[in-house]
């Protein structure tokens, strides 16, 4: 179940993803453009090939060793993919409200045979609520596991999965730190003096913004 739903469909949304939208970009979007809409979406379709076949080979009594390996050594590249979804999502709105044949762009891949009717926004957003599922997917089969040592095996994956999205959401949020205080360095230029914010302080390590809302 785990290889047909998760295995699969992850590796075929993100391979979707590339084949109808980003493939046919080149028209609409520059490299750097590409870059802050996508990011590296090609080294998740890389880990999901990886993970993949090595889902696909296991025996019922490996599976969860598969996952463990696969959490800790091949999703890497999921934080930097969910660092970078804030500013996709600002380009792609932007993006669309100004520029027709980006318009255009988007509703043809919509319309596309294979785009399993979900527009750019929900592709962007797959990967980020891919990293949040896997623990619960994991738990739902420790709930359905009977045999112990299998059992044990599954919460060695949970852990990591756990521990994958808490990494995620710890590089996210010091990514939305650093941008907040990059805003903040602009507003508090004055002529030629400068202030860097998000150079890490002498005593303190890396500068946090504690107050938003001013």
């Amino acid at each position: 179940s785990f290889r047909r739903l998760r295995g699969t469909y992850c590796l075929c949304i993100i391979y979707t993803f590339m084949k109808v939208y980003k493939m046919h970009a080149d028209d609409v979007l520059s490299e750097h453009d590409k870059k802050a809409l996508f990011g590296n979406i090609e080294e998740l379709l890389h880990a999901n090939q990886l993970f993949l076949t090595a889902i696909s080979t296991a025996t019922p009594q490996n599976v969860a060793e598969t996952l463990t390996e696969f959490m800790t050594t091949h999703c890497v590249p999921y934080a930097e993919y969910c660092c970078n979804h804030k500013r996709a999502c600002e380009f792609l709105r932007d993006r669309e409200r100004q520029d027709d044949r980006f318009k255009k762009f988007m509703a043809d891949g919509l319309n596309a045979a294979n785009s399993q009717g979900l527009d750019l926004s929900s592709f962007l957003l797959e990967p980020v609520q891919r990293i949040a599922r896997y623990p619960l997917l994991i738990k739902n089969i420790i709930n359905y596991t009977t045999d112990n040592h299998q059992k044990c095996e599954y919460k060695k994956a949970l852990q990591a999965a756990q521990q994958l999205l808490d990494t995620v959401n710890v590089a996210v949020g010091e990514h939305e730190n650093e941008e907040r205080l990059r805003e903040l360095e602009f507003l508090l230029q004055w002529h030629d003096y400068k202030v860097n914010l998000t150079e890490a302080c002498k005593w303190g390590g890396k500068r946090e913004l504690l107050v938003t809302d001013i």
